[in-house]
Protein backbone atom coordinates (compact mmCIF):
# COMPACT_ATOMS: atom_id res chain seq x y z
CA UNK A 1 0.00 0.00 0.00
CA UNK A 2 1.15 3.52 -0.74
CA UNK A 3 1.29 5.78 2.27
CA UNK A 4 0.33 9.45 2.09
CA UNK A 5 3.50 11.54 1.81
CA UNK A 6 1.77 14.69 3.09
CA UNK A 7 -0.63 15.28 5.95
CA UNK A 8 -4.25 16.25 5.56
CA UNK A 9 -3.42 19.76 6.73
CA UNK A 10 -0.63 20.06 4.15
CA UNK A 11 -2.97 18.81 1.43
CA UNK A 12 -5.61 21.40 2.35
CA UNK A 13 -2.97 24.14 2.33
CA UNK A 14 -1.63 23.06 -1.08
CA UNK A 15 -5.16 22.82 -2.48
CA UNK A 16 -6.03 26.32 -1.30
CA UNK A 17 -2.85 27.68 -2.90
CA UNK A 18 -3.55 25.91 -6.21
CA UNK A 19 -7.10 27.27 -6.27
CA UNK A 20 -5.82 30.76 -5.48
CA UNK A 21 -3.34 30.65 -8.38
CA UNK A 22 -5.92 29.21 -10.74
CA UNK A 23 -8.37 31.97 -9.86
CA UNK A 24 -5.70 34.59 -10.63
CA UNK A 25 -5.02 32.86 -13.96
CA UNK A 26 -8.71 32.81 -14.88
CA UNK A 27 -9.05 36.52 -14.07
CA UNK A 28 -6.07 37.30 -16.33
CA UNK A 29 -7.63 35.25 -19.14
CA UNK A 30 -10.90 37.15 -18.69
CA UNK A 31 -9.09 40.50 -19.00
CA UNK A 32 -7.17 39.59 -22.19
CA UNK A 33 -8.00 41.47 -25.39
CA UNK A 34 -9.84 38.95 -27.59
CA UNK A 35 -8.72 40.81 -30.73
CA UNK A 36 -5.21 39.48 -30.09
CA UNK A 37 -6.41 35.88 -30.42
CA UNK A 38 -8.29 35.43 -33.68
CA UNK A 39 -9.83 32.00 -34.25
CA UNK A 40 -10.16 30.08 -37.51
CA UNK A 41 -13.58 30.36 -39.12
CA UNK A 42 -16.08 27.63 -39.98
CA UNK A 43 -18.72 27.53 -42.71
CA UNK A 44 -16.82 29.34 -45.45
CA UNK A 45 -16.95 26.76 -48.28
CA UNK A 46 -19.00 27.52 -51.45
CA UNK A 47 -20.49 24.02 -51.30
CA UNK A 48 -21.69 24.77 -47.75
CA UNK A 49 -23.93 27.44 -49.19
CA UNK A 50 -25.74 24.87 -51.34
CA UNK A 51 -27.05 23.09 -48.26
CA UNK A 52 -27.73 19.38 -48.75
CA UNK A 53 -25.80 18.63 -51.93
CA UNK A 54 -27.53 16.48 -54.52
CA UNK A 55 -25.52 15.35 -57.50
CA UNK A 56 -25.68 12.31 -59.77
CA UNK A 57 -21.88 12.29 -59.76
CA UNK A 58 -20.62 10.37 -56.73
CA UNK A 59 -17.14 11.86 -57.21
CA UNK A 60 -18.62 15.30 -56.51
CA UNK A 61 -20.39 14.01 -53.38
CA UNK A 62 -17.17 12.36 -52.21
CA UNK A 63 -15.17 15.59 -52.70
CA UNK A 64 -17.79 17.58 -50.81
CA UNK A 65 -17.84 15.19 -47.85
CA UNK A 66 -14.05 15.13 -47.62
CA UNK A 67 -13.75 18.90 -48.00
CA UNK A 68 -16.34 19.45 -45.26
CA UNK A 69 -14.60 17.06 -42.84
CA UNK A 70 -11.23 18.68 -43.58
CA UNK A 71 -12.47 22.24 -43.06
CA UNK A 72 -13.80 21.38 -39.60
CA UNK A 73 -10.71 19.38 -38.65
CA UNK A 74 -8.11 22.01 -39.50
CA UNK A 75 -10.10 24.85 -37.93
CA UNK A 76 -10.49 22.90 -34.67
CA UNK A 77 -6.75 22.28 -34.43
CA UNK A 78 -5.87 25.87 -35.25
CA UNK A 79 -8.27 27.10 -32.58
CA UNK A 80 -6.85 24.65 -30.04
CA UNK A 81 -3.41 26.08 -30.77
CA UNK A 82 -4.59 29.69 -30.45
CA UNK A 83 -6.40 29.02 -27.16
CA UNK A 84 -3.53 27.03 -25.63
CA UNK A 85 -1.12 29.87 -26.48
CA UNK A 86 -3.59 32.36 -25.00
CA UNK A 87 -3.55 30.33 -21.79
CA UNK A 88 0.24 30.26 -21.73
CA UNK A 89 0.32 34.05 -22.10
CA UNK A 90 -1.92 34.34 -19.03
CA UNK A 91 0.35 32.05 -17.01
CA UNK A 92 3.41 34.03 -18.16
CA UNK A 93 1.79 37.25 -16.91
CA UNK A 94 0.91 35.56 -13.62
CA UNK A 95 4.48 34.32 -13.11
CA UNK A 96 5.78 37.88 -13.44
CA UNK A 97 4.49 38.45 -9.90
CA UNK A 98 5.87 35.21 -8.44
CA UNK A 99 9.31 35.61 -6.84
CA UNK A 100 9.51 32.42 -4.79
CA UNK A 101 11.28 29.73 -6.87
CA UNK A 102 9.48 26.90 -5.11
CA UNK A 103 6.09 28.44 -5.77
CA UNK A 104 7.06 29.10 -9.39
CA UNK A 105 8.16 25.47 -9.82
CA UNK A 106 4.85 24.25 -8.40
CA UNK A 107 2.87 26.40 -10.86
CA UNK A 108 4.99 25.26 -13.78
CA UNK A 109 4.63 21.60 -12.82
CA UNK A 110 0.89 21.64 -12.16
CA UNK A 111 -0.41 24.07 -14.76
CA UNK A 112 2.16 25.20 -17.34
CA UNK A 113 4.38 22.34 -18.47
CA UNK A 114 1.58 20.19 -19.96
CA UNK A 115 0.37 23.22 -21.94
CA UNK A 116 3.88 23.97 -23.19
CA UNK A 117 4.46 20.50 -24.58
CA UNK A 118 0.97 20.40 -26.09
CA UNK A 119 1.35 23.86 -27.61
CA UNK A 120 4.82 23.32 -29.02
CA UNK A 121 3.73 20.08 -30.68
CA UNK A 122 0.65 21.54 -32.37
CA UNK A 123 2.44 23.51 -35.14
CA UNK A 124 4.05 20.28 -36.35
CA UNK A 125 0.69 18.48 -36.21
CA UNK A 126 -1.03 21.32 -38.08
CA UNK A 127 1.69 21.30 -40.75
CA UNK A 128 1.14 17.59 -41.34
CA UNK A 129 -2.63 18.07 -41.39
CA UNK A 130 -2.40 20.75 -44.07
CA UNK A 131 -0.19 18.40 -46.09
CA UNK A 132 -2.64 15.53 -45.69
CA UNK A 133 -5.77 17.56 -46.49
CA UNK A 134 -4.23 19.30 -49.49
CA UNK A 135 -2.98 16.00 -50.93
CA UNK A 136 -6.39 14.34 -50.69
CA UNK A 137 -8.37 17.24 -52.16
CA UNK A 138 -5.84 17.74 -54.97
CA UNK A 139 -6.09 14.05 -55.79
CA UNK A 140 -9.89 14.16 -55.84
CA UNK A 141 -9.78 17.20 -58.12
CA UNK A 142 -7.63 15.32 -60.61
CA UNK A 143 -10.23 12.56 -60.66
CA UNK A 144 -12.98 15.11 -61.25
CA UNK A 145 -11.13 16.96 -64.00
CA UNK A 146 -10.06 13.75 -65.74
CA UNK A 147 -12.20 10.77 -64.62
CA UNK A 148 -9.96 8.42 -66.58
CA UNK A 149 -7.05 9.18 -64.24
CA UNK A 150 -6.09 6.21 -62.05
CA UNK A 151 -6.90 6.45 -58.33
CA UNK A 152 -3.28 6.08 -57.31
CA UNK A 153 -2.78 8.27 -54.22
CA UNK A 154 -0.60 6.54 -51.62
CA UNK A 155 -2.16 5.26 -48.40
CA UNK A 156 -2.87 7.75 -45.63
CA UNK A 157 0.08 6.63 -43.54
CA UNK A 158 2.52 7.41 -46.36
CA UNK A 159 1.30 10.90 -47.26
CA UNK A 160 4.00 13.51 -46.71
CA UNK A 161 5.15 16.80 -48.21
CA UNK A 162 6.59 15.04 -51.25
CA UNK A 163 3.12 13.62 -51.88
CA UNK A 164 1.58 17.09 -51.70
CA UNK A 165 4.32 18.56 -53.86
CA UNK A 166 3.39 16.06 -56.56
CA UNK A 167 0.30 18.23 -57.19
CA UNK A 168 2.35 21.38 -57.82
CA UNK A 169 1.25 23.13 -60.98
CA UNK A 170 -2.34 21.83 -60.93
CA UNK A 171 -3.58 25.32 -60.01
CA UNK A 172 -2.03 28.60 -58.86
CA UNK A 173 -3.97 28.56 -55.56
CA UNK A 174 -2.60 25.11 -54.76
CA UNK A 175 0.98 26.23 -55.34
CA UNK A 176 0.47 28.99 -52.76
CA UNK A 177 -0.69 26.39 -50.25
CA UNK A 178 2.50 24.39 -50.78
CA UNK A 179 4.63 27.49 -50.19
CA UNK A 180 2.64 28.34 -47.05
CA UNK A 181 2.97 24.82 -45.61
CA UNK A 182 6.74 25.17 -45.78
CA UNK A 183 6.58 28.18 -43.47
CA UNK A 184 4.72 26.32 -40.70
CA UNK A 185 6.95 24.76 -37.99
CA UNK A 186 10.05 25.72 -39.95
CA UNK A 187 13.66 25.33 -38.83
CA UNK A 188 13.51 28.88 -37.42
CA UNK A 189 10.65 27.83 -35.14
CA UNK A 190 12.62 24.80 -33.95
CA UNK A 191 15.77 26.79 -33.21
CA UNK A 192 13.80 29.57 -31.47
CA UNK A 193 12.52 27.01 -28.97
CA UNK A 194 15.88 25.19 -28.71
CA UNK A 195 14.16 22.25 -30.40
CA UNK A 196 12.23 21.66 -27.18
CA UNK A 197 9.76 19.29 -28.84
CA UNK A 198 12.48 16.80 -29.77
CA UNK A 199 14.42 17.45 -26.59
CA UNK A 200 11.34 16.48 -24.58
CA UNK A 201 10.83 13.20 -26.46
CA UNK A 202 14.36 11.85 -26.88
CA UNK A 203 17.04 14.32 -25.78
CA UNK A 204 17.64 16.78 -22.93
CA UNK A 205 14.65 19.05 -22.41
CA UNK A 206 15.51 22.78 -22.31
CA UNK A 207 14.36 24.50 -19.13
CA UNK A 208 11.41 26.90 -19.01
CA UNK A 209 11.68 29.63 -16.32
CA UNK A 210 13.66 27.30 -14.02
CA UNK A 211 16.34 24.68 -14.52
CA UNK A 212 19.81 24.88 -16.05
CA UNK A 213 20.46 22.13 -18.59
CA UNK A 214 23.10 20.64 -20.90
CA UNK A 215 26.33 21.40 -19.06
CA UNK A 216 28.22 19.55 -21.81
CA UNK A 217 27.25 19.60 -25.49
CA UNK A 218 28.78 17.38 -28.16
CA UNK A 219 28.60 18.92 -31.64
CA UNK A 220 29.83 17.86 -35.06
CA UNK A 221 30.77 20.59 -37.52
CA UNK A 222 31.81 20.27 -41.14
CA UNK A 223 34.50 22.48 -42.62
CA UNK A 224 33.55 25.01 -45.27
CA UNK A 225 29.86 25.17 -44.25
CA UNK A 226 30.03 28.64 -42.65
CA UNK A 227 29.14 27.16 -39.28
CA UNK A 228 29.33 29.83 -36.53
CA UNK A 229 31.31 27.40 -34.39
CA UNK A 230 33.96 27.13 -37.11
CA UNK A 231 34.33 30.90 -37.17
CA UNK A 232 34.60 30.94 -33.39
CA UNK A 233 37.34 28.31 -33.48
CA UNK A 234 39.32 30.45 -35.92
CA UNK A 235 38.85 33.55 -33.76
CA UNK A 236 40.60 31.88 -30.79
CA UNK A 237 43.51 30.69 -32.91
CA UNK A 238 42.55 27.03 -33.41
CA UNK A 239 43.60 25.30 -36.60
CA UNK A 240 40.94 25.71 -39.32
CA UNK A 241 38.97 22.68 -40.47
CA UNK A 242 39.52 21.57 -44.03
CA UNK A 243 36.48 21.77 -46.36
CA UNK A 244 34.08 18.83 -45.91
CA UNK A 245 36.14 17.50 -42.98
CA UNK A 246 34.06 16.67 -39.90
CA UNK A 247 35.24 17.77 -36.51
CA UNK A 248 33.86 16.98 -33.04
CA UNK A 249 33.55 19.92 -30.67
CA UNK A 250 32.56 19.84 -27.00
CA UNK A 251 30.88 22.88 -25.52
CA UNK A 252 30.96 23.49 -21.76
CA UNK A 253 28.66 25.76 -19.82
CA UNK A 254 25.04 25.09 -19.01
CA UNK A 255 22.12 26.72 -20.84
CA UNK A 256 19.95 29.14 -18.94
CA UNK A 257 16.20 28.40 -19.06
CA UNK A 258 14.00 30.11 -21.62
CA UNK A 259 11.40 32.50 -20.30
CA UNK A 260 7.75 31.64 -20.75
CA UNK A 261 7.24 35.04 -22.39
CA UNK A 262 9.82 34.06 -25.03
CA UNK A 263 8.04 30.79 -25.74
CA UNK A 264 4.72 32.63 -26.03
CA UNK A 265 6.19 35.16 -28.48
CA UNK A 266 7.47 32.32 -30.68
CA UNK A 267 4.08 30.58 -30.55
CA UNK A 268 2.27 33.83 -31.41
CA UNK A 269 4.41 34.12 -34.53
CA UNK A 270 3.40 30.57 -35.41
CA UNK A 271 -0.24 31.57 -35.01
CA UNK A 272 0.34 34.28 -37.61
CA UNK A 273 2.07 31.83 -39.98
CA UNK A 274 -0.63 29.18 -39.52
CA UNK A 275 -3.45 31.67 -40.10
CA UNK A 276 -1.68 32.73 -43.31
CA UNK A 277 -1.49 29.09 -44.41
CA UNK A 278 -5.17 28.63 -43.53
CA UNK A 279 -6.11 31.60 -45.74
CA UNK A 280 -4.16 30.05 -48.63
CA UNK A 281 -5.89 26.73 -48.02
CA UNK A 282 -9.31 28.42 -47.97
CA UNK A 283 -8.53 30.19 -51.25
CA UNK A 284 -7.53 26.86 -52.79
CA UNK A 285 -10.72 25.10 -51.62
CA UNK A 286 -12.96 28.00 -52.70
CA UNK A 287 -11.30 28.01 -56.13
CA UNK A 288 -11.76 24.27 -56.59
CA UNK A 289 -15.33 24.19 -55.28
CA UNK A 290 -16.32 27.16 -57.45
CA UNK A 291 -15.03 25.21 -60.45
CA UNK A 292 -17.06 22.16 -59.42
CA UNK A 293 -20.24 24.21 -59.00
CA UNK A 294 -19.83 25.74 -62.47
CA UNK A 295 -18.72 22.55 -64.19
CA UNK A 296 -21.54 20.41 -62.84
CA UNK A 297 -24.26 23.07 -62.74
CA UNK A 298 -24.92 22.58 -59.03
CA UNK A 299 -27.70 24.56 -57.36
CA UNK A 300 -29.17 24.77 -53.90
Amino acid sequence: MFENIITKAEFESDLAESLRQYEKYRRIVFSQDVSDWNLAAFGWRPLDELGSLRSPNFSVIRFNLMSDDFAWEIARYINQFVLSTKSLKAWADLLDDVDDEGEKSDILHEFVNPLIHFGLGLPYAIKQKFTFLFSHLSHQMRLLVSPSNPDCLVGDGKINYNTANGFAGDCAAGDLVLDAINEVASDDFSSSTRDLRHGFSHRITPGIEVGITSSVKRMIITGGQNDPLEARMKSVGLEPIRPREKHVVYGYGASEPMTLHHVVSVLKEQIRVIHSCFECYKTFVIDRETWIIGEYGLMA
